[in-house]
């Protein structure tokens, strides 16, 4: 049979729930024997055809209608979900939608369908919550994320060495690190390497730094680059992912067991788990506009929304 699959978005360009259904979807009825086909919006040019996992994917573009750059404008996304958040204060839990009260539900085990909720924003920038949601007098803390690429965590390169010094890290390692996070070619002082040229000539102390790396205690890791940062007051208790009307959510035990089950990963990059550290910004130009942030480490977590569906889906397994 002749299937074609119409959706917005398509694997990799991935914001909610919808698309990892529509994936599974085609790629469960192509190994069922049929021959499908999907076509999505999400392109930036003419239509475009490729092959992911045996499944035919065209990618247009949607008219003057630019969804790839829609997609891409985090900022315009991310107020959008935190104000349909936010949308549920002062209602009560029986008013809110299924998805909004499944949320509550897993944050506030037992309650009563008739309790009134407050939620409002986090304005303290240096906290990792963007919302909190009270219920009588428990608060939870709710960090908001979308697309790929999402950054988890930011902070002084001096910091986070002195963090993992205290967590048993040597020296020597540390300065690996550094080497690799200002670019810096042993064999020629004038020049910084990109992050591809150092981990192609200095493999062997890349491998180095991250089995080191595996010796330190995660749940510190997790705490300090996820749930609470350097100075935060509240730690986050839940990551909700995707759009206003089409998210998914991972709470803190969440999160801890698919960071634990993730430690055997194999990669070139500096990483702990599903965590990159990496530099905020290598400034190979010397742009003096950026100079300020060379100084500065982030931590990405690009798998978030694929560790957050294989999770959820073997969860259902059992």
């Amino acid at each position: 049979m002749k299937i074609l699959i119409v959706n917005s978005y398509y694997y990799p360009n991935m914001v909610g729930g919808t698309e990892n259904s529509v994936k599974l979807l085609a790629e469960n009825l192509k190994n069922a024997g049929n021959d499908v086909a999907v076509y999505c919006i999400d392109g930036n040019e003419k239509i475009k055809k490729e092959i992911i996992n045996g499944v035919a994917i065209y990618r247009g573009v949607g008219g003057n209608y630019k969804l790839l750059d829609k997609m891409n404008n985090s900022e315009t996304t991310m107020v959008k979900i935190k104000n349909k958040i936010i949308e549920i204060n002062n209602k009560r839990i029986k008013e809110l939608n299924p998805l909004q009260k499944e949320l509550i539900e897993d944050l506030f085990p037992n309650f009563n369908e008739n309790l009134i909720i407050k939620s409002w924003r986090n304005k303290n920038s240096y906290e990792k919550g963007d919302i909190f949601i009270k219920i009588n007098n428990t608060i939870k803390t709710i960090s908001i994320k979308k697309g790929s690429r999402n950054s988890v965590h930011v902070e002084r390169l001096d910091l986070l060495k002195k963090f993992l010094r205290e967590l048993g890290i040597k020296n020597e390692v540390l300065e690996y690190y550094e080497n690799f996070h200002y670019g810096i070619d042993k064999d020629n002082s004038n020049k910084v390497l990109s992050a591809k040229e150092y981990k192609a000539k200095y493999k062997t102390e890349i491998e180095i730094i991250n089995k080191n790396l595996l010796t330190i205690n995660i749940e510190k890791i997790i705490d300090r680059f996820i749930l609470s940062g350097k100075f935060a007051k509240n730690k986050v208790d839940a990551i909700v992912y995707g759009t206003p009307n089409d998210f998914l959510w991972i709470n803190k035990e969440d999160i801890t067991k698919i960071i634990k089950s993730n430690l055997n990963n194999i990669s070139n990059g500096i990483h702990i788990s599903c965590l990159f550290i990496q530099p905020l910004n290598r400034c190979l130009n010397n742009n003096t506009k950026y100079l300020k942030y060379r100084d500065y480490i982030q931590v990405k977590w690009y798998s978030l929304f694929d560790d957050i569906i294989k999770y959820k889906n073997n969860k259902l397994k059992f």
